[in-house]
């Protein structure tokens, strides 16, 4: 990245935490200047998180790049979805399974559209994700959090928020905390008014890309007595306007990498991942006077069971019927001897799915 600065200077480091967002119309190049703010924190031995992208799942173009050799990669997952790499070498977890040491462990974590069922579990995913982060009270190596469409970042703290007003604190909260947490957040949009004034004024480099017809918002009209604007209006898209929040600025440009996905391209066969999709899980429903057990619960019911908890046990820590769970153990030992497999379990992929289960014992047949 290169920078020539006009008025004062404030090179980032890369090295520390801290937050860059870039704003700019549509194919202006923020994906790929987010992608280059990836590499340098991963030069720096930063993990790069990338976690959000469009739903053609453009951020998995980082495993065709140069980058991923000799790395330690991690593929983010929805449960019920089964993702093989035929190329890398390289580990998929569900959010349930990822710890703290994975940020210290791993140099890419990636999570994208198409390794989940829907939108609703990823961002549900991702928004658990990033609670574990809160809990990342001491660090050795830094980590970048790549967010396309920051609005996306947002969303993903409904699942965690009662109202708007929850959300928006979250949010707040996590742009005060993250670089005490040791993250640095990489964001891009294509409105900054889409982005609330708090959470805009805890951005440490603001890179402008094209503007198109629609010009600079009002705040930050002053750049075109500094850049001339018909530049501002149609500037490449491996180039931009550098806002520091310490005052400074500058133009610069940057190597406009050629791994990234293009339109159309169908980038899960590109970079040689098999996805399989299984049945979306079912969840408890309320019926009025009662509510039904949903299949994680069922899991649940069969290892509390399992382990050796009576009914009562079990009634006192899921407040569910004794009549409830022995119907459901007697449905899960029913299908096992019938059909060889409980469905429940094999569709939520339950270690006890080929397994008839009895109080503190889980028989093979």
């Amino acid at each position: 990245m290169k920078i020539i600065w006009r008025r004062d200077k404030d090179n980032p480091s890369f090295n520390k935490p801290s937050v860059y967002f870039t704003l700019g119309q549509i194919n202006s190049g923020k994906s790929t200047l987010l992608e280059h703010i990836g590499i340098n924190h991963l030069e720096k031995g930063a993990t790069v998180l990338d976690l959000f992208a469009s739903v053609d799942g453009e951020n998995l173009a980082w495993l065709r790049s140069d980058f991923v050799k000799n790395k330690e990669i991690l593929l983010l997952k929805g449960e019920n979805v089964d993702v093989e790499s035929k190329v890398l070498s390289l580990d998929v977890k569900t959010v349930e399974n990822i710890s703290l040491k994975d940020f210290e462990r791993y140099d890419f974590i990636i999570s994208a559209h198409p390794l989940f069922l829907n939108r609703e579990h990823e961002y549900y995913s991702i928004g658990k994700l990033i609670d574990l982060l809160y809990k990342r009270l001491k660090w050795n190596k830094l980590v970048c959090m790549i967010a396309r469409e920051a609005s996306s970042l947002w969303y993903s703290r409904v699942k965690y928020s009662d109202s708007q007003t929850d959300m928006k604190n979250a949010a707040l909260t996590m742009f005060k905390e993250m670089r005490h947490l040791g993250v640095s957040l990489a964001l891009d949009s294509l409105r900054l008014q889409g982005i609330d004034i708090e959470l805009r004024t805890h951005t440490d480099y603001l890179f402008v890309k094209s503007q198109g017809i629609d010009g600079l918002p009002d705040n930050l009209t002053f750049l075109y007595s500094f850049y001339d604007p018909s530049w501002i209006r149609s500037m490449k898209s491996w180039e931009f306007a550098l806002v520091c929040r310490k005052g400074a600025l500058g133009i610069g440009h940057f190597p406009y990498h050629d791994w990234h996905k293009v339109e159309r391209e169908d980038i899960v066969n590109k970079v040689g991942l098999r996805i399989e999709y299984g049945k979306e899980l079912e969840k408890p429903k309320d019926m009025g006077t009662f509510k039904t057990i949903g299949d994680k619960e069922h899991l649940e019911i069969m290892s509390l069971y399992a382990s050796g908890l009576g009914f009562n046990k079990i009634h006192e820590q899921l407040n569910r019927s004794t009549k409830s769970l022995s119907d459901h153990i007697h449905k899960h030992n029913n299908a096992v001897s019938r059909s060889g497999f409980c469905a429940i379990c094999r569709r939520a992929e339950g270690e006890y799915s080929q397994k008839v289960v009895k109080r503190g014992i889980v028989n093979n047949d």
